[in-house]
């Protein structure tokens, strides 16, 4: 009988009423459905959910990141009328249920800021430029990071390297959706568009609309016009 249509599990020998079958159906299987489901849901996931944080939070930099999203599906609109004034664009690589990110029809229908029918890829679009957002505002405070001990000087090399896997993982997931060269068209520009808009905003909002984690951050006080105060023992009382 050949092995090659049988179930993974037959094929490494596990029982299917093992303690590792039970483990994969209750943890493991459930887990990786959401992960795919949430996959598929952004761009729209993160958009609804950080404007839905700032209502409740009342927190600059969710209310900043929320404009920086729909700033992007601006840019990413631009991008694809640009590109198709370029090269004919016949539309989305894959139709299939899978490959159609955000959330379906089925309910009560509006006029969607973000929108899948362009090209390039959407989702790759708006991970590169998160990415790069997300990357800046840890470049932003990387000396108050330093300045906060040992404990806090290595979690921006970490958060980096994850920034990384979760951007490289989730284009990955998207290559039996788009070809590789809409791939990386969508990404580098993602990135661009990303970095463009993180300085844009910064210059707007200022360093606190940045500030995610609500970290204290330096102020080089020889660069304002205030003046600078030392206060020293007294000569005579010592105090």
């Amino acid at each position: 009988m050949s092995t090659e249509n049988q179930p993974l599990a037959d094929k490494l020998g596990v029982k299917r009423d093992g303690t590792f079958m039970e483990f994969y159906k209750i943890i493991i299987n459930p887990a990786m459905n959401s992960l795919s489901e949430m996959g598929r849901l952004f761009p729209d996931s993160i958009l609804f959910g950080t404007l839905l944080l700032y209502v409740i939070t009342q927190h600059l930099p969710y209310g900043v990141f929320g404009i920086f999203l729909i700033e992007t599906s601006l840019a990413q609109k631009l991008v694809s009328f640009l590109i198709g004034k370029i090269v004919p664009i016949d539309g989305p690589s894959k139709t299939e249920g899978a490959c159609r990110p955000g959330f379906h029809k089925g309910r009560l229908e509006f006029e969607r800021t973000v929108s899948y029918d362009y090209y390039p890829s959407v989702p790759v679009f708006f991970t590169g430029a998160v990415a790069s957002y997300l990357y800046g505002t840890l470049i932003t405070f990387a000396e108050t990071l330093k300045a906060m001990g040992v404990d806090w000087q290595g979690r921006a090399a970490v958060a980096s390297i994850f920034i990384a896997i979760s951007v490289l993982t989730f284009v990955y997931s998207k290559t039996g959706c788009h070809d590789y060269t809409e791939l990386g068209i969508a990404l580098g520009l993602g990135i661009v568009t990303g970095i463009l808009f993180y300085f844009i905003n910064y210059r707007v909002f200022g360093v606190e609309g940045m500030n995610f984690l609500g970290l204290p951050y330096l102020i080089d006080k020889t660069k304002t016009d205030h003046p600078l105060y030392v206060c020293v023992p007294n000569s005579v009382t010592g105090k």
